[in-house]
Order: structure tokens, then C-alpha cells, then sequence
């Protein structure tokens, strides 16, 4: 009874209680007799309770909102910051003014491709015992690597939808010793203290996939590369025996049980929304590298967090152009399969797996706006919640996805032009808006007909 009065506590302390309709009159008498681990395990997924979205996952995405947030800094480093060398690696003080208060850290350059641009995503890193919003860390997409400024944020969104394990994720406009320099994508940072805050605990295993070796693949070439292959980013040591114990189950169990050994091993909406997401934006720059693996100890169960989705809705690289070629060409296209991609034996056997299959069918249906789906409901949901919806349905339907870019293109649209460090020189952003909207016009065509009606 402990545990769920502290699970009350932590999670309707910042819940606006005049929404509460309904005041519980009744005695929790069942709760009593029904475990408290259980409670709290179902509980863990966002639930309706009384008109109040809770619990462990993120809520569905809000309506569009652009912030602002204020730098303080040198004039002369603020000038550097952006034009210095592409992997100068120095980094300058910084004060984040907030409310009237300023928080003191340091800033500096990150990305890969994104610093070859004038306009650079940057990190900032407040000093010990700061924090802005709950973040110790502040990290800031310049986005230079899509020109319409709308790929990232609309995948998270539909991540958020979806209610996967992901980041806050929100755009502001970043202003500089009052000088607006641009628009960016505020990332919360993935860590630990993340995980915790979705309700996953802080202790578990958490691993990266290394971008540079491009060996993430699961594959039985590469699970004795584990070191050359994954990041261990907690607890930092060398200890890979469950990562390594993972991905010998993923290669030795049939297809045909596959759907057992992953509702064991994972949080299988986890696995299905990846490649559910994968699917619908074409992002195949993935599986092999780009998404981290979350083992929560609260749970026993490994969760996929998906990451970087410049190239996706259309776009490719082409490493025989030069820079920004490279990035920006016009190897556009919508016409992938589900399976596009690296080969994983992760994503292949889901999709192989009758069970998985009719899964991530279901979900693409879902998102589709075709059939809706509902959220899964344990013992104690069922007697107070009623039944929802489960979030995303009808987000890639063309009517749905075209009014979220037009609302983007008109506040996007307006101050672009006064970026002081554009992003690249492209096609005007209007045609890169346009781009979006037939890609979602013949991706939703396509898919139907690949996944529904494959004769």
C-alpha cells in the first residue's frame, strides 16, 4: 500500500487536479488484496484515470508550439561558435536566461554532417548543481541537413504518439545577446535520469550503437564484436554479458517463436512501433547504427529507443557526391519495402513471425487512420479506466499529416528568411515542403497496397 501511495504522489503532483471529474468515493478495497508490483507494472503505461493522462510514457503530442530560448555570451565567442573550424572541439561560457535568472555552463559544437554547416547544433553544458527544466544538459539541432525543418520533429511526434520510450522534444527559436539566430529542435538528452523519469528506472544497461563501425546489426558475424560495435553508456564498464546474451537468443530462436522470446525479452510495442516508424518515414539509415537499447531492471524487459531521422521521408545519402551533395541531392524516393534497410535478425524475424507480423500490420492500420487499435488494459485499468484509443491513429492519413506540415510550413515559413546562419543553400523551402506532402500522398498509397494487398 506504500508504493501506491507513493506512486500517487510522484505522479499527480504536477497533474492539473481541477480536471479530476469524478472524486473516488469508494474505498480502494480491491487494491489492497491486489499486488502492489502488479499495480504498479500496469500502471506503467500511460492511462486515462478520470479525464487525467498518467503514468510512465509520454503523453500524446501537444499542439505545435515554438519557444524561445535566451543566450548569454561573449560577442566574439557567440561569432566563433558558429564560424570556427567544423571539429574544433573548444567549447565557451555560456549563461541560459531563464525567468529573469541566469544559468552559467559552457557551449559547444556536436553532430557529424550538421558541422560542416555554418549553422551548427550545439550543446550546452551547465555547471555542477545547475539545471534548466530538469536538464543538466541542453541540446540544440541546427537541422541544416533538412531544409524544410520539419523531418526530425514530425518523427518524434509520431514516436511520442505512438507512446515509445523517447526524449522531449521541442522547436525553439534561439535568440543570442538578444539576436535571433535560428531555429532549432531542443532534444532532451538521453540518459539514465531520462529513463527513470518515464518510469523505467535509472539502474539498468544502457547501450548505444557505434555510427561509425556500422556493426549494430545483431548478426552473428558481429556479436563477438560487441565492444567495437555497441557504446556501453551505463553503468560504464565492460560488462557486455546481457547484451551479448540478447542477441544469441535473437539469432538462435526460430522464427516461429520468435513471438515468445520477444514478449520475454522485450517491451514488444517497443520493437513493432520501431519498425512501424522506420516503415512509414523510410528510414532505413538504422538498424545497423542510430537507436540505443534500454534494459530496465523495474521491468525485466530491453526497450528499442529509435534516433536521427534527417534522411528519412524521401531523402537518401549519396557518398559518391561531394559535400553537401552528399546530403542534399535529389535521390528522392517513397517506394522502400517494410524490410528496407540494413539486415537485422531483430527487425527480419518479427516480420517473419506470423504473430509480429499481423502486429505490426495492425499498428501501420492504426497509424494508417484505417482500424483503430486500443490501448491493452490489466486487471485494476479495467475496473476504473475506460477503454482509449491508443495514441497516432490516423497520423500518416493524408488529411491528418498535410494539416500538421501546413501548420508548421506557416510559422517555419515566416521568420526563416531572417535566420542569421541559414542552414544550406537548396531548393526554396516551399519546394521542400511540397516534397513532403507528395512523399506522404504516394507512401501511404504505396503501403497500403504493399501491406494489405501484396498480390
Amino acid at each position: 500500500m506504500e508504493e501506491i501511495i507513493r506512486f500517487w504522489n510522484t505522479n499527480f503532483t504536477n497533474i492539473q487536479m481541477a480536471r479530476i471529474k469524478t472524486k473516488i468515493k469508494t474505498s480502494i478495497f480491491s487494491i489492497s488484496s491486489y499486488s502492489c508490483n502488479s499495480f504498479i507494472r500496469v500502471i506503467r503505461v500511460q492511462v486515462l484515470f478520470f479525464g487525467l493522462t498518467v503514468g510512465g510514457l509520454q503523453a500524446e503530442a501537444s499542439e505545435i508550439q515554438f519557444k524561445t530560448l535566451e543566450l548569454e555570451m561573449d560577442s566574439r565567442d557567440a561569432e566563433v561558435l558558429f564560424r570556427k573550424e567544423p571539429y574544433d572541439t573548444s567549447s565557451f561560457p555560456v549563461a541560459v536566461v531563464d525567468e529573469g535568472k541566469r544559468i552559467h555552463g559552457r557551449v559547444e559544437v556536436i553532430g557529424q554532417f550538421s558541422r560542416n554547416f555554418l549553422k551548427k547544433s550545439i550543446l550546452i553544458k551547465l555547471d555542477e548543481g545547475q539545471k534548466w527544466q530538469g536538464n543538466k544538459k541542453i541540446s540544440l539541432k541546427s537541422m541544416s541537413t533538412d531544409l524544410s525543418y520539419m523531418r526530425e520533429w514530425l518523427t518524434w511526434n509520431l514516436i511520442s504518439s505512438l507512446g515509445m520510450v523517447s526524449p522531449r522534444v521541442e522547436y525553439y527559436r534561439l535568440n543570442i545577446n538578444k539576436q535571433f539566430i535560428g531555429f532549432f529542435l531542443f532534444i532532451e538528452w538521453i540518459d539514465t535520469s531520462m529513463f527513470d523519469r518515464l518510469g523505467l528506472g535509472k539502474d539498468g544497461e544502457f547501450y548505444n550503437t557505434n555510427d561509425e563501425t556500422y556493426c549494430g546489426d545483431m548478426s552473428p558475424d558481429n556479436q563477438n564484436r560487441l565492444q567495437e560495435c555497441w557504446a556501453k553508456l551505463s553503468p560504464k564498464d565492460k560488462d557486455y554479458t546481457s547484451l551479448k546474451k540478447l542477441i544469441e537468443g535473437i539469432n538462435e530462436t526460430p522464427v516461429e517463436d520468435f513471438d515468445k522470446f520477444l514478449t520475454k525479452h522485450f517491451d514488444v510495442d517497443s520493437v513493432i512501433n520501431w519498425l512501424v516508424v522506420n516503415t512509414i518515414i523510410s528510414n532505413g539509415d538504422t538498424y545497423n547504427k542510430n537507436y540505443f537499447l534500454y534494459f530496465s531492471k523495474k521491468t525485466g524487459k530491453w526497450v528499442v529507443i529509435p534516433w536521427d531521422f534527417d534522411l528519412s521521408f524521401g531523402r537518401n545519402a549519396d557518398p559518391v557526391l561531394p559535400f553537401p551533395r552528399n546530403i542534399l541531392n535529389d535521390n528522392y524516393t517513397y517506394f522502400y519495402p517494410p524490410e528496407l534497410g540494413s539486415p537485422n535478425p531483430l527487425k527480419e524475424k518479427t516480420l517473419k513471425n506470423k504473430q509480429l507480423f499481423n502486429a505490426f500490420k495492425n499498428r501501420i492500420s492504426h497509424v494508417f487512420g484505417i482500424t483503430m487499435e486500443r490501448e491493452s488494459q490489466g486487471f485494476f485499468e479495467k475496473l476504473f479506466i475506460k477503454d482509449k484509443p491508443l495514441g497516432g491513429f490516423a497520423w500518416f492519413r493524408p488529411d491528418e499529416f498535410q494539416s500538421r506540415v501546413t501548420a508548421l510550413e506557416n510559422i517555419v515559413g515566416r521568420d526563416l528568411t531572417k535566420e542569421r546562419y541559414p542552414g544550406s543553400k537548396g531548393e526554396p523551402f516551399e519546394q521542400q515542403v511540397e516534397a513532403l506532402q507528395l512523399y506522404n500522398q504516394w507512401r501511404y498509397v504505396l503501403l497500403k497496397k504493399l501491406i494489405f494487398d501484396p498480390t
